[in-house]
This record gives C-alpha cells, structure tokens and sequence, in this order.
C-alpha cells in the first residue's frame, strides 16, 4: 500500500490524527497528540471536539465527558447538571461543599453567596436567620409601637402644665 492507505487493495485512508503512516492492513497507528484509540478517533481523557481542542468541565469526575458534547459523564461529589456546573440543592460554595442556611426554602441558596433565594415560613433576612417574632422585639420596631403612647403622655403633660398655669394666676 502507499503511505497513507489501509486494507484490501489499499482503497482504506488511514486517519488524519495518525502521527505518521498506519498498519497497511488493519490501518492501526500511533495517534497524534490529544488523540487515541486504535483508528485515533477518539480523544484523550479530559479533551472534546472534533479536534479534541476543548477541555472537559474540571467538575467532570475523573475529568472524563462525551467526545462531541463536552457534557460529563458523572459528576465530582456535590456537583450536578449536564456539565456539572451547578451545586446540589442545599449546597454552595466553589466546591458545593458547603450546605445552605438551613431555613432557606425548597431551592436551596444561590451557588455563589449562600444567600437564600427564600425563606422557610416565620424567617426573614439574606440568610434567613431572623425569626419574625423576633423582629418585634427589635427596640426600633418596639419604639414604632411605643411612639403613638409617648406622644399621647407628653401631649397630657402640657396640658396638666397649662391647666396648673391657669390655676396658679388665678388663685
């Protein structure tokens, strides 16, 4: 066969991502950089694309994803999604390792913050860690309360003042 042809009566082409020529008869080779398999079709863990140019989403588990997509085949611990770019629902942080606040509603928090998207019935806050009944303890909300009463008895006050002024200059 002439360099770069393969099988019965040479008509077979040998694979472009073979190094140099290929086993005239079968047409196996020694693949070019980023390329393997006995044909060299196939790209090298961790690489995708039709020149197995791309590498493969670092949350892959053990950096292996489909060769034409790039989506993972399995994902590391605490990661989902098709290129495992998302964090399990009630975890965050650059791992996913780190769980949500646990009065963050069903949905969990965002992946990058842990602030909660909502919060479970009775809490309020970024984190959700403010009971609502705690908010009326809170001395501003209780001075909210209170103000109305206070200037209802400075209001009786000065009008006790006035009332003995008026007694004092007519005694």
């Amino acid at each position: 066969c002439e360099a770069g042809t393969f099988g019965p009566a040479c008509k077979l082409r040998c694979s472009e991502q073979c190094a140099n020529t290929c086993n005239n008869s079968i047409g196996t080779c020694v693949c070019k950089d980023r390329f393997q398999g006995s044909l060299c079709t196939e790209c090298v863990h961790g690489l995708f694309g039709d020149k197995c140019a791309l590498k493969c989403s670092p949350w892959c588990l053990d950096n292996h994803c489909d060769m034409w997509t790039g989506e993972c085949i399995a994902c590391i611990h605490g990661r989902m999604g098709l290129f495992c770019a998302e964090c399990l629902e009630g975890y965050y942080g650059v791992r996913c390792n780190i769980t949500c606040p646990d009065k963050c509603k069903i949905g969990g928090c965002n992946i990058e913050t842990g602030l909660c998207h909502s919060c479970v019935e009775g809490y309020y806050g970024a984190s959700c860690t403010i009971a609502e009944r705690a908010q009326q303890m809170h001395p501003a909300f209780l001075l909210t309360l209170a103000f109305p009463c206070l200037l209802m008895i400075v209001w009786w006050m000065v009008g006790q003042g006035r009332r003995d002024t008026i007694m004092m200059e007519s005694e």
